[in-house]
């Protein structure tokens, strides 16, 4: 019975070394807080990158236009010139 009881000691003992040895498990991190100085800037942000996109697509809307005005100068036919009449000769 002795024995018994001086191993449940001994593992007892070793066990709690073993236990105070483990690192606790690391915190959570918290989690972002919300601010209105944070939203006011992420507006802003997105904003600008908005006001970005729409000047470009309005460049490539008007390099789009300008394409196609060219291609349809290269498909129409050129415009009918009068033969030029050679001057009266002078006197």
């Amino acid at each position: 019975m002795h024995r018994l009881l001086l191993c449940l000691i001994l593992l007892g003992g070793s066990l709690t070394l073993a236990a105070q040895s483990v690192p606790p498990p690391a915190p959570k991190p918290a989690a972002p807080t919300v601010t209105q100085e944070k939203l006011e800037s992420r507006l802003a942000e997105l904003q600008k990158a908005h006001d970005q996109v729409l000047a470009n697509l309005n460049a490539l809307e008007g390099a789009i236009q300008e394409t196609q005005h060219w291609l349809l100068e290269l498909k129409s036919p050129p415009p009918e010139q009068k033969p030029v009449s050679p001057a009266p000769p002078k006197k």
